[in-house]
């Protein structure tokens, strides 16, 4: 006896015998319309066909409300895939980005939550929310291809994996352009655009073998959390290793600039002491009493230099190099 696959409202069942087949025709669950295929079959067939009976008459089909609509064809068309790579690399991955989203407005909205081309695309040019956006509209892509493809006998192209390995990436600073630009979003896009073009040219000689269902449930797949602990998981990491990198540069170079305004004080405490010396006539063992004698309005410094570090100034000798009791001497500084 044979067993046969059937195909009802968009999806498969089986292998089932004959004689269970001809019980759920009696039953009234299997309709003359559904396909059936069994080996030995070049295609699917509809069951009123295979069986040969035909739907009862005064008997209507049940009223199918508007969610449970039939889905209307696809409008993929082809488009060469090394031309899609190269405009990927011209454009710095813009058009990856929306030629990818506008796919979405040639499908038939199958799920509630399904996005139109318009929102697909200008979602991810808002600031935040599109690390979560790129993540939800190419997942759903590749959900909704695959969808197409099934309705035309071709396997699944089994992208999402990709498509979310190539978000990861794309969300990670520098890595997003060492890897995520110039390798996996590239092998994403050529993917994706090649199961697209296998689509359009079977569609285009070949009548779908089932229908999708317009279904008013969203799609039950990675949730906004999951995406967010992911988008978290790659930036943490990456912020702390910048942190570590750049904090260490700011802590020198704040260090460098404290040093240099010492030694600029130390210079203008060296010079004023030279001019001292000459209008004293000191000998080069004298040394001014403090600072109050180098500074005044009349004096040889307008205002009293001060440390940025806090450290005390030591004016010294007429032939001895004025110091810093942090940052040394002139000749000899020292950095902290």
């Amino acid at each position: 006896m044979s067993s046969y696959h059937i195909a009802k409202d968009g999806k498969q069942a089986g292998p089932i015998d004959e004689e269970a087949v001809r019980q759920q025709i009696a039953a009234g669950t299997l309709n003359a319309s559904d396909l059936c295929w069994c080996e030995g079959m070049a295609d699917w067939q509809s069951i009123g066909t295979v069986f040969n009976f035909a739907q009862k008459a005064g008997a209507p089909p049940p009223l199918a409300s508007p969610t449970g609509a039939a889905a209307s064809p696809h409008q993929l068309t082809a488009f060469p895939v090394a031309v899609a790579v190269l405009l990927h690399y011209v454009t710095f991955g813009i058009f990856t980005l929306v030629w990818l989203n506008l796919m979405h407005g040639k499908m038939c909205r199958v799920r509630a939550d399904d996005p139109s081309a318009g929102k697909a695309v200008g979602f991810c040019f808002i600031p935040f929310f599109n690390l979560y956006w790129i993540f939800f509209t190419y997942r759903r892509l590749c959900l909704r291809v695959a969808e197409q493809r099934g309705l035309y006998g071709l396997p699944p192209g089994n992208l999402r994996g990709l498509a979310t390995t190539a978000c990861i990436f794309q969300v990670i600073p520098y890595i997003n352009f060492l890897l995520s630009y110039t390798l996996i979003t590239p092998i994403f896009i050529g993917m994706m655009q090649s199961s697209v073009n296998q689509l359009a040219r079977t569609s285009a000689t070949t009548a779908p073998r089932a229908t999708l269902t317009v279904s008013s449930a969203p799609e039950r797949g990675m949730s906004g959390g999951a995406i967010a602990a992911i988008i978290c998981a790659c930036l943490i990491p990456v912020t702390g290793l910048l942190a570590a990198i750049a904090i260490p540069s700011f802590v020198k170079a704040r260090s460098q600039a404290q040093l240099n305004a010492c030694m600029n004080n130390l210079r203008q405490i060296s010079a004023a002491k030279e001019q001292w010396g000459l209008e004293n006539k000191a000998s080069a063992t004298d040394a001014p009493s403090d600072m109050n004698a180098l500074v005044g309005p009349t004096l040889y410094l307008k205002n009293t230099p001060v440390c940025p570090v806090g450290g005390a100034y030591k004016i010294g000798a007429l032939s001895d190099e004025s110091s810093c009791t942090i940052h040394g001497t002139l000749e000899a500084p020292m950095a902290r």
